[in-house]
């Protein structure tokens, strides 16, 4: 009995990532359309002045009580005994509001038991649970370890994969390559699109769980930040592996991410490479999960204030030089002392306009960069966090979540986090995952 529910659990979360909550052929052939979902509500409490990434999403003070709060909508059915078609609609908190999406939406052609192509809305299958990572109840945090789940901000693409399953003896392994686009979308606050990426993923299944490995490169990903107008084009590689594994009632899950992203449009910088990973360890003991984590990310360039760059830029401009030759004394050391006051001086952004230095716009810019760093997180960022959790299945299908966690940003970096944290961000969360 132990082995059969360790196997079931090891498997739980491949099976969410291939077909999430869909039916068995069996029950789709007697029931043209079945409807499946998943639910998470939760709370989330402790120092939340300085808003936060997780995952896509972005977490502050006004997320209170809808940070966790998702609800998923699956539909699957069998067209004939060869193409089947899966959609999901999804619903989840973000910051200020709720967004609803289509997540999946494909079309899924299997000639063989042990090979499927699909085309259409799909999810980047870049970490272990990325295609289900809104599936709450299939891991056992409340959220994934944000320092590796948050460096990839970019979740579903349109275009094409094929999942061929190799037995070998009681094992498998599961090679899933998928190439794809971006449409224009909105995320992480910036807008942001792909012309073109290219992945593969390999899972090896055996009787202690699963070992994974994921290769990934994208082309021509533009981002803007509609609040100032500032944008970059960037090409990104990504290599990632991962383990979930279980020795008796020990439960070891740990992943690592390398990313190397080359920038333009990004000054001063035009290559950023970054890392990041995690440790879980867990024992089971019955209806109950105590787990630790241990998580890190780090970037190889330090951040620096855009207000800074900007500045820089600005002032290494020859016009500058000769229009600081027109001003007072006393106006050239107020603008030294203090760029962004007297950057709001009308006589100032006149002359600065006139003599061709910086546009309306950008100078409208100006105060807001002062609340940014570059490279901009997630794309770079350097904290390690240690979180404290317990999962309790309380009824079937059914969990019940609590977490501590202590996250700290290492050197210069504000982290994974919008604005400049406390030197130690203190969080407590509470969340009930259930699926139907």
């Amino acid at each position: 009995m132990r082995k059969s529910r360790r196997k079931n659990r090891k498997f739980l979360g491949l099976a969410c990532g291939l077909s999430l909550l869909a039916a068995t052929p069996v029950q789709a052939l007697e029931n043209p359309i079945t409807i499946n979902g998943f639910a998470s509500a939760g709370f989330i409490t402790g120092d939340l002045d300085a808003s936060f990434y997780s995952g896509t999403d972005i977490i502050g003070d006004s997320a209170t009580f809808g940070a966790d709060n998702t609800i998923g909508l699956q539909i699957f059915s069998n067209v004939n005994d060869k193409v089947s078609f899966t959609g999901q609609l999804l619903a989840k908190g973000v910051i200020d509001s709720y967004s609803l999406d289509a997540h999946w939406a494909f079309v899924d052609y299997h000639p063989r038991s042990d090979l499927s192509i699909r085309a259409g809305r799909l999810v980047l299958p870049v970490m272990m649970v990325s295609e289900f990572v809104d599936v709450g109840y299939a891991y056992p945090w409340a959220r994934p370890p944000m320092e590796v789940y948050s460096g990839i901000p970019l979740t579903s693409y349109s275009g094409i994969d094929m999942l061929y399953t190799a037995h070998i003896g009681d094992n498998n392994l599961i090679i899933q390559p998928y190439m794809g686009s971006i449409p224009a979308s909105s995320n992480i606050g910036l807008d942001v699109k792909t012309d073109l990426g290219i992945g593969l993923n390999t899972t090896f299944q055996f009787e202690y769980g699963f070992l994974r490995a994921h290769v990934m490169q994208v082309k021509g990903v533009s981002g803007s930040d509609p609040s100032t107008g500032s944008g970059f084009i960037m090409d990104a590689q990504m290599v990632a592996i991962g383990a979930d594994l279980e020795f008796g009632n020990v439960v070891v899950i740990s992943e690592y991410i390398k990313k190397e992203f080359e920038f333009t449009g990004l000054e001063p910088f035009s290559e950023v490479s970054g890392e990041a990973g995690y440790l879980t360890l867990g024992y089971r003991m019955g209806k109950f999960l105590p787990h630790i984590t241990f998580a890190s990310g780090d970037n190889d360039v330090d951040q620096v204030s855009a207000l800074d760059v900007a500045l820089g830029q600005m002032t290494a401009d020859p016009d500058f030089l000769a229009y600081m030759g027109t001003l007072s004394p006393a106006e050239q050391q107020a603008l030294a002392a203090d760029p962004i006051a007297a950057l709001s001086d009308p006589a100032v952004q006149a002359g600065l306009v006139g003599a061709g230095i910086v546009t309306p716009s950008e100078l409208q810019a100006f105060p807001s960069l002062a609340g940014m760093q570059l490279p901009p997180s997630p794309l770079a960022y350097k904290q390690t966090s240690i979180t404290l959790g317990l999962r309790y299945e309380m009824l079937s299908n059914t969990a019940l979540k609590l977490e501590y966690q202590e996250i700290e940003a290492q050197e210069e970096s504000w982290g994974l986090f919008v604005s400049e944290p406390a030197d130690k961000v203190k969080l407590a969360s509470f969340v009930i995952d259930v699926t139907f």
